[in-house]
């Protein structure tokens, strides 16, 4: 399952007004309603440290009383709402409230730095941490974190969309799959990709891993698709003939759900 942990450091006083604490807490919006296919089928989970809320996005404000201060700031209502139905009902609060001191850095820095407080499973779960921009250290790609007891650990940062599809699975079209099965010049049958890359890259999020690849099953069509890796976090998928999953594969479906009850009591 893909996990990734919203960064308390990351509020970090860079707002001077609501209209930045909108853009920089929108953009993280987008990242999370982007994710909510897979956040639905259980294939992804963001983990909300309440850490955060002890920080400011504006120097001198609390961080809820910048929040609160949305409702004024355009299209700042909306983005507050939603900021509030993904943190509170599409994410999970840490099981455990073990909060450690960090030091946040990144290399191409210098000597550039935050210190705060964290819980500590942020840095058990080997995930993915998303941070609120506007300056330069919460917009790295990788941050480096040290802690006095458990060492340093190098996680994977986003700040919007656009950085956090490079952390996801990433669907990209392969001309050897068209969108009708063909014979090549061997005589071998190629499978068809008849999907569009939306649909693809949304089987991709709510896939699960078998083996090196990953599987998902479109309901529309009723068939499975597998997706191969071509690069760091780039795939490109086909469709597979039911005669053509093997029993193990096709056991792994059921007992993830993909497969739906309708299909299997067909």
């Amino acid at each position: 399952m893909m996990t990734f942990c919203i960064n308390p450091t990351s509020a970090n006083g860079q707002c001077r007004n609501s209209e930045e604490v909108c853009r920089v807490v929108r953009s993280l919006v987008d990242c999370f309603q982007y994710l909510l296919p897979a956040l639905n089928k259980k294939r992804a989970r963001v983990i909300y440290d309440r850490t955060l809320e002890q920080r400011e996005l504006e120097c001198g404000q609390n961080f809820w009383a910048s929040l609160n201060r949305l409702a004024g700031a355009y299209g700042g209502r909306d983005t507050m709402k939603r900021w509030l139905f993904y943190t509170r009902n599409r994410a999970e609060r840490p099981a455990a409230e073990r909060v450690i001191t960090v030091v946040v850095s990144s290399r191409g820095l210098g000597l550039e730095q935050i210190n705060g407080v964290i819980n500590e499973c942020l840095i058990e779960e080997n995930s993915g941490w998303l941070s609120l921009g506007g300056h330069r250290l919460a917009e790295s790609h990788q941050l480096r974190v040290q802690t006095e007891l458990r060492g340093t650990f190098l996680v994977e940062n986003a700040h919007n969309l656009d950085t956090f599809k490079i952390l996801l699975p990433r669907y990209k079209p392969s001309a050897k799959h068209r969108r009708d099965p063909y014979y090549d010049s061997k005589g071998q049958k190629v499978s068809c990709m008849p999907l569009d890359e939306a649909q693809a890259q949304y089987l991709l999020l709510v896939s699960i891993v078998i083996a090196d690849d990953r599987w998902a099953f479109h309901e529309g069509r009723g068939k499975c698709y597998r997706f191969v890796v071509t690069g760091a976090n780039l795939y490109h998928g086909f469709e597979v003939e039911d005669a053509e999953v093997e029993t193990g594969i096709w056991k792994r479906l059921q007992a993830a759900g993909i497969i739906p009850k309708t299909v299997l009591n067909s």
